[in-house]
């Protein structure tokens, strides 16, 4: 019989008022900086592609020490019970990624082919093509981080149903992925994936509440997928 691994078990963490309207701070800049592309607007770039880029990569970055200050004492716990229980965690979550992985991948080709031109993701076709250096900075590392804050991490604190949340967090992931498609059908097809991918990460949160686990697993993920674009590119 195949031996279970028992994870530590982390308790539910009620956010504080504080904490509250901190979570509504940094979804509310989310929104307006990414959405409106408000820093372009203060800074123009000029048509360059790299200050695009740069522009982009200041907002991450501030939208990202604003989730850090506001779960620092989570982030301090998760770490550290992560340390303590680092070998139990991999051995927990590497099945589990591997099964994502495989669901992903079947239910990704199927959505494609579903789309009658068979074209990637308008996300995804951006992503292909971005330099090195800010796929690497942005997409494999700040990027799955800041996305864990704001699609698992702040959503938890309101939504204490693991199943509600779960579908919750799968749902608004998706859609944030996405958002920029001009054609509905493909917009609806291509959010399966991506709604997929948010469910997983956020059944991983709701199960272990150690958002390292999260993070880990986003970065994993988004790494091997810089690594496909960047050797076929």
């Amino acid at each position: 019989m195949k031996k279970q691994v028992i994870i530590p078990q982390l308790e539910y963490k009620k956010s504080n008022k504080k904490e509250i309207i901190w979570s509504i701070i940094c979804v509310v800049i989310y929104i307006v900086i990414k959405d409106t592309n408000l820093l372009s607007l203060l800074f123009p770039s000029k048509g360059s592609i790299t200050g695009v880029l740069l522009i982009s990569f200041a907002s991450d970055l501030i939208i990202l020490g604003i989730a850090i200050f506001d779960f620092k004492d989570i982030i301090k716990r998760d770490l550290k019970i992560f340390k303590e229980n680092s070998k139990t965690y991999l051995k927990y979550l590497f099945p589990r990624f591997l099964k994502f992985l495989l669901i992903y991948f079947i239910v990704s080709a199927v959505c494609t082919n579903l789309l009658s031109n068979g074209q990637k993701s308008e996300n995804q076709q951006i992503v292909d093509v971005l330099p090195i250096w800010y796929l690497i900075s942005n997409a494999v590392i700040m990027g799955p981080i800041l996305e864990e804050f704001i699609y698992r991490g702040i959503p938890r604190r309101f939504i204490k149903n693991k199943i509600i949340f779960i579908i919750f967090s799968a749902i608004i992931f998706g859609i944030s992925h996405v958002f920029i498609e001009e054609n509905f059908v493909n917009a609806l097809v291509n959010m399966i994936p991506y709604s997929v991918m948010g469910g997983f990460f956020a059944y991983i949160y709701a199960s272990t509440e150690n958002i390292t686990n999260n993070i880990l697993c986003h970065i994993v993920y988004n790494s091997i997928g810089a690594f496909f674009i960047i050797i076929a590119g």
